[in-house]
C-alpha cells in the first residue's frame, strides 16, 4: 500500500515542539540573567523550571510521536522509522493505511 502524508500531524507536532523549546530557552535566559544580577533566590527556581520544561518537551515529543490516530478509522497506529525513508511512518493495523508523519531525520548526512 502507498504511504500518504498525514493531514495534520507535522504542523501540530512542530508547533508544540517549538513552543516547548521557546519556553525552555526563555527560562534558561531568565535564570542566567537572575544569577548574573545576584538574585540566586530567583535564578535557582528558574533553572529548575528550565530543566523541567526541557525534559517535559522531550517527553511530550516522544509521547506525541508514538500516539498517532489514523485519519481514516481513528484507530491507534504503530510509529516506525526506516533507514531508506527520511520521515517517521505511522502504520494502522486496523485499516492497513500507512501515513508519512512529515517529521523525522535527515537521510542525506
Amino acid at each position: 500500500m502507498s504511504i500518504r502524508p498525514h493531514p495534520s500531524f507535522a504542523r501540530d507536532f512542530r508547533r508544540g515542539f517549538l513552543r516547548g523549546w521557546i519556553a525552555s530557552a526563555g527560562l534558561f535566559a531568565a535564570s542566567m540573567v537572575a544569577f548574573h544580577l545576584g538574585h540566586e533566590s530567583i535564578g535557582g527556581p528558574l533553572a529548575i523550571g528550565f530543566v523541567a520544561a526541557a525534559a517535559g518537551t522531550l517527553g511530550w515529543t516522544w509521547w506525541r510521536l508514538h500516539r498517532v490516530a489514523c485519519p481514516n478509522c481513528g484507530s491507534a497506529t504503530r510509529t516506525v522509522t526506516e533507514r531508506q525513508r527520511p520521515n517517521w511512518i505511522a502504520h494502522c493495523g486496523s485499516c492497513g493505511s500507512d501515513w508519512d508523519l512529515g517529521v523525522g531525520h535527515d537521510s542525506s548526512s
